[in-house]
């Protein structure tokens, strides 16, 4: 037996770690969603300010957590020194999880609940944010079982492209594609723009958004 140790070899300069990335761009999509949501109610938080820093209280927003998530790694690449789209492929599946597990939250606390339907299926039954309970659209449940599939679709694709970014990208797809479709089963209330759902317009926005950069960066690559 050698009693020679080996040493290792300390990581190379510049490299990415993934956690802090993760970290650093999910903290600020959390204090984005937060913000955006206190500033859209700021009639009852001006009156409450402590309660705006109470997270888990529930009360995010979907748009403010892009802003805040591309913030983030606008912040990350600036220290890191690294390309944009190097680093958003980085935590294109942290952020699909979080996104899953923010709908599993929904579902434990009975947030971002569906819509009355007309059904004699007593599983359906979920109570309001007033504890009226009536059968609904399981959009926590349908988010879930989405947010899995679309981590299962990273994982599998995630690492067949060949452009940075492109991960991103995807995960930004599935991610606002999930929440527009069931936003618009969504019975909670909500702030409107015109007839539509303000979160339902974010989505779409977001979706679109991600989609012509997605296009234009596909155009003429092999993937």
């Amino acid at each position: 037996m050698s009693d020679h140790k080996e040493q290792l070899a300390p990581p190379p300069q510049g490299e990415v770690n993934p956690i802090d990335a993760a970290l650093l761009v999910i903290a600020c999509a959390m204090v984005g969603a937060r913000a955006f949501f206190v500033g859209s109610h700021w009639i009852y938080y001006s009156q409450n300010i402590a309660e705006s820093l109470w997270f888990w209280q529930g009360g995010l927003s979907w748009f403010g957590g892009a802003i805040g998530m591309f913030v983030g790694l606008l912040i990350f690449a600036g220290i890191k020194r690294k390309p944009l789209g190097e680093l958003a492929d980085v935590v294109a599946v942290p952020l699909a999880i979080v996104a899953t597990a923010s709908w599993l939250g929904c579902l434990l606390e009975g947030c971002a609940y569906g819509r009355e339907i007309s059904t004699s299926l007593t599983i359906l039954n979920a109570p309001d944010l007033f504890g009226q309970i009536a059968p609904r659209w399981p959009a926590q449940l349908v988010g879930v079982l989405y947010g899995a599939s679309a981590i299962l679709v990273l994982l599998y694709f995630g690492n067949r492209f060949h452009q940075s970014g492109l991960s991103f990208l995807l995960s930004v797809l599935l991610i606002s594609g999930g929440l527009f479709g069931l936003s618009l089963t969504r019975g909670d209330p909500a702030l409107y723009y015109g007839d539509f759902r303000v979160d339902t317009v974010a989505a779409g926005m977001i979706f679109m958004g991600a989609l012509l950069v997605m296009v234009w960066r596909l155009r003429g690559s092999k993937i």
